[in-house]
């Protein structure tokens, strides 16, 4: 009887532990919030033409990830990051949206912005190898 029991107890935890796992992001999904929401400040492929928007595209996907979750409060805890804008477009969303649009925004390349000056070249590439003085 007591092995029967832990058997059955076994078998319950492996069915509860396979179905708990992360099911594969709605890309098709994704496509659509990021064409509907996100297009208007980061562009539907994720290069935004706004210099105070970041661009999404190539970043990687756990990076989108964690920053859309942490723009949205879970658990009755308040956000990590607090932004008025980014709150509200993240309220509606579930962690299942938000790992579709990391994915989703993670396929794309980025496009780099071209260099408005060449003077800024040699400065941005110092930068960039060692941080700013």
């Amino acid at each position: 009887m007591i092995k029967r029991s832990l058997l059955l107890s076994s078998l319950l935890l492996v069915a509860g532990g396979l179905q708990a796992q992360d099911q594969a992001p709605d890309l098709e999904k994704a496509k659509q919030t990021a064409e509907t929401v996100c297009a208007a400040c980061h562009s539907a492929d994720g290069n935004s033409q706004l210099p105070a928007n970041p661009k999404l595209a190539g970043q990687h996907e756990d990076y989108l990830f964690k920053q859309l979750r942490e723009f949205k409060g879970w658990n009755g805890n308040p956000p990590v990051r607090e932004n008025a804008i980014m709150g509200a477009m993240v309220a509606g969303l579930e962690e299942a949206d938000m790992r579709g649009l990391a994915k989703y925004f993670a396929t794309f390349e980025q496009k780099p912005e071209p260099a408005k000056s060449l003077g800024t070249i040699d400065l941005g590439q110092k930068i960039w190898r060692a941080g700013i003085p």
